[in-house]
């Protein structure tokens, strides 16, 4: 069975026209299941089934509590993340963000 992928896509503030031709290239890309969802309650959810979450073109605060609280615990258990193109301009108050994208105290870090 291929690996599964979470690709997640909300935005609370600017939003690329670019998305949906984004998510067709990753289902494109074979070699993966892609589950495609901009609910925030699909990142409540366990996420045990997914080889990696990727946050895709995200903007501004797309997570509930339960949402930071379940990534947070999926991604120090081992499970996979990527932050694509504008991710980076998302849940800038959620310090462990950050530390997943390697920014500490706004200044990228080498890893």
């Amino acid at each position: 069975m291929p690996p599964r992928l979470l690709l997640y896509t909300r935005t609370a503030d600017y939003r690329h026209d670019s998305i949906p031709d984004a998510v067709a290239a990753v289902r494109a890309s074979g070699g993966f299941v892609v589950d495609h969802t901009e609910d925030p309650e699909d990142l409540e959810r366990p996420l045990d089934g997914f080889a990696a979450v990727i946050f895709l073109s995200t903007s501004g605060e797309v997570l509930t509590p339960a949402g930071r609280a379940r990534l947070e615990r999926y991604t120090r258990a081992g499970g996979g993340f990527a932050g694509v193109h504008a991710a980076a301009c998302t849940e800038y108050g959620w310090p462990y963000y950050g530390e997943l994208l390697g920014v500490l105290s706004g200044e990228v870090v080498d890893r």
